[in-house]
């Protein structure tokens, strides 16, 4: 019975973290500035580098042709990138091969990440809000008036894009 009550209490307090940490995620701070995307995104795979070789994780950055700049708060922006790339690599139990593009189209900037992991079953809305991550990420995005997208990428594996707007 002891056993059963500190298990009873832990849940809750745990339940209670969690409810604290969805509260405060609809609370964050948001700091925009002009961004280089390219500069941004490398410096984040530099950081993540000693990461990526302990896991055997094949990275392939391809950088736009064009410089592409986005109004967004920089430490999130790479929190989002690490939360992305981390995911890959601890869901899926061999090494996998991550690749990140940029990609512009009409009024909208596109990073996009795929892996060639063992992706997911089911691709719906709902899994935007698994775990703390992608709901921070989907936040944040939100935030910045743009759109979390998460699709399978053929053969496997999942592909994740921030979809960020472009105001000319």
């Amino acid at each position: 019975i002891c056993i059963y009550n500190i298990f009873i209490f832990w849940r809750y307090k745990l339940h209670c973290c969690f409810v604290d940490l969805k509260y405060r995620f609809h609370r964050l701070q948001i700091h925009k500035e002009a961004i280089r995307v390219t500069d941004l995104i490398e410096n984040a795979l530099k950081e993540m580098k000693p990461v990526f070789q302990i896991n055997k994780t094949t990275v392939q950055f391809v950088p736009p042709e064009n410089e592409y700049i986005v109004n967004a708060d920089k430490n999130h922006l790479q929190l989002m990138l690490f939360n992305i790339w981390e995911n890959a690599i601890k869901h899926n139990e061999v090494p996998v091969s991550i690749k990140i593009t940029v990609e512009r189209m009409h009024h909208i900037l596109t990073i996009k990440t795929a892996d060639d992991g063992k992706g997911v079953s089911k691709i719906d809305d709902s899994i935007k809000y698994r775990g703390l991550g992608l709901e921070y990420i989907n936040t944040i995005m939100e935030d910045h008036k743009g759109a979390l997208a998460i699709s399978k990428n053929e053969p496997k594996g999942l592909t994740v894009s921030l979809n960020f707007p472009i105001n000319e």
